[in-house]
């Protein structure tokens, strides 16, 4: 299987410790990136990344919320890296265990920011809290029915029908859910801000993306549903993919990005003031980007 540096938010070093196939089959243990956003009413999304061994990090004091806007995406993924970093280990296995940790200090940071945003809202808004808190829980299980396609897209052979595995297991989908806290936080940090400036940037920056990844799931979709009435036969060393499931997933994942980019819109005007009259495309296309990638890491 071809790879290329699909996981942008993990260093290249760190993932040379998986080869593609054969060898260690570990995956990250307990990769519990629960998307609970807020401690109020959020959905827990739990990982399809298959369980070896839970992590047993030590607690950490509770991140605090950033009430000043990102400076831009670069520039906040820098400074996350730098809060949660992924600890170089020696062994595949170790260093997912390593990964899983960093991404559930990335949730708590996320949860924090998001709670900047929305508890002030509950006291001074309830129609609107309601309305975002409803949002949240949508993107929570969004996120893990995106990233579990990710990891699909990344070793399922569209051609054949056929699915391959190896050592890079969940990887996939770790580097979806990096991405997509990390999305998240940069919006939660733009709306307690006040300023949007950095989050309309980054709408525009990714709409060309965005666009793939919406076509991507049209046509995966449309493949799916072939080889849902005409399956694959099975060969040595590979197997059918569960087409059926990653039919539904496709369109569970389009409901919720055009429910979320209608809330979106109509709950921050200034946002949709910003954007003008295609405010419910762009921010439908930055959703489709928040964790997945238009080739999902394969050349």
């Amino acid at each position: 299987m071809n790879k290329s540096p699909l996981f942008a938010v993990f260093p290249i070093a760190l993932l040379s410790l998986a080869g593609c196939s054969g060898g260690d089959q570990a995956t990250a243990s307990g990769l519990s990136a629960t998307s609970s956003a807020t401690a109020a009413a959020t959905a827990s999304a739990k990982s399809s990344a298959s369980a070896t061994a839970t992590p047993t990090a030590k607690p950490t004091a509770k991140p605090k919320a950033d009430r000043k806007p990102p400076k831009g995406y670069t520039a906040l993924r820098a400074d996350l890296e730098k809060k949660c970093p992924i600890e170089a280990k020696d062994t595949n296995v170790e260093q997912k265990e390593a990964a899983a940790k960093a991404l559930e200090c990335l949730r708590k940071k996320m949860i924090a920011d998001l709670d900047a945003v929305l508890l002030p809202l509950k006291k001074k808004d309830e129609t609107k809290f309601k309305a975002l808190m409803k949002e949240q829980a949508e993107w929570n299980r969004n996120v893990e029915v995106a990233c579990r396609l990710e990891e699909e897209r990344f070793w399922v052979d569209l051609k054949t029908g056929l699915r391959d595995d190896g050592t890079m297991r969940s990887y996939p989908y770790m580097g979806c859910i990096d991405k997509a806290y990390t999305e998240r936080i940069l919006l939660a940090q733009s709306l307690a801000s006040g300023k949007l400036d950095p989050l309309v940037k980054r709408i525009g920056e990714v709409d060309a993306d965005g666009l793939a990844v919406e076509n991507e799931m049209k046509a995966l979709r449309s493949t799916a549903d072939a080889f849902v009435l005409a399956p694959p036969k099975e060969e040595d060393g590979m197997a059918v993919a569960d087409w059926k499931t990653i039919s539904a997933d496709v369109e569970k994942v389009q409901t919720a990005v055009a429910n979320m980019a209608k809330s979106t819109c109509d709950t921050w005007p200034d946002l949709s003031k910003a954007l003008g009259k295609e405010c419910v495309l762009k921010v439908g296309r930055y959703y489709y980007v928040q964790g997945q990638t238009p080739n999902a890491g394969r050349e």
